[in-house]
């Protein structure tokens, strides 16, 4: 899976959050160091650090939104996720 296709994935489900729960600072960066840690799984060799390098990326990006927008079941459902195809279940059904 792409990492772009992750990226808006998340932005979906973070933009879809009405006034539900917020999680906390410590659960976005939870959030994020899961995301990085299945992107890197998801590849072998050279092509895990370069895409952990990639993921690290946004890091700062995906941690401001979860907590701006995201919700405490969402980041429950991605910290959950032991894959990264599984995030997508994680994404508000619309």
């Amino acid at each position: 899976m792409r990492r772009s296709s992750i990226t808006a994935l998340i932005a979906a489900m973070i933009a879809a959050a009405g006034c539900i729960p917020r999680p906390s600072a410590g659960q976005c960066e939870a959030m994020v160091d899961h995301i990085v840690a299945l992107t890197r799984e998801a590849h072998d060799g050279r092509a895990a650090e370069i895409a952990g390098a990639v993921s690290e990326e946004h890091r700062v990006s995906l941690r401001e939104r979860c907590i701006d927008e995201g919700t405490d079941r969402e980041v429950a459902c991605v910290l959950r996720a032991s894959s990264l195809d599984a995030i997508h279940e994680c994404a508000p059904r619309r």
